[in-house]
């Protein structure tokens, strides 16, 4: 990808869950997500209704995030035993 001319068009990146679950909310936010909105009863699943919850990296957020997933990913980061220095939430913070 480093070597791909750059495209003109838009990419933006989102993700979709059903149900409210903390734990994929706490990733998504984690990775640098924000939080769009839920879709109340957004659709029927075995008989029951389910909401969708929206979370999106546009374009012009993937600057910052790119940097931060890199430092994070550094191997400076880890220290002997593989432990992370930074986490991902504190480095995408902000």
């Amino acid at each position: 990808m480093k070597r791909a001319p750059r495209s003109r068009q838009r990419h933006d990146l989102y993700a979709k869950y059903h149900d409210y679950d903390s734990e994929i909310s706490d990733l998504l936010g984690e990775c640098g997500f924000t939080f769009e909105g839920i879709f109340r009863q957004h659709m029927i699943y075995k008989g029951r209704n389910r909401d969708t919850a929206w979370y999106a990296i546009i374009d012009r957020d993937w600057p910052a995030l790119a940097r931060a997933h890199q430092a994070w990913l550094d191997p400076k980061n880890f220290d002997a035993s593989g432990q992370q220095r930074q986490s991902l939430s504190a480095l995408t913070a902000g």
